[in-house]
């Protein structure tokens, strides 16, 4: 499946709720987000206007 398919399956299509250890805590998602150049995660509601 390619990662246009993949964005539109469900959370059960993807068979990742019944993965044991499919889990991505936070700070490992954010660890490599920004290790491929992603920039830190801004809540809206925390931006300045």
């Amino acid at each position: 499946i390619d990662d246009m398919q993949m964005c539109e399956l469900s959370l059960d299509e993807t068979g990742l709720t019944r993965k044991r250890g499919a889990e991505i805590l936070e700070h490992e998602f954010n660890r490599e987000w920004e290790r491929h150049g992603g920039k830190p995660y801004t809540n809206t509601g925390d931006r300045k206007k």
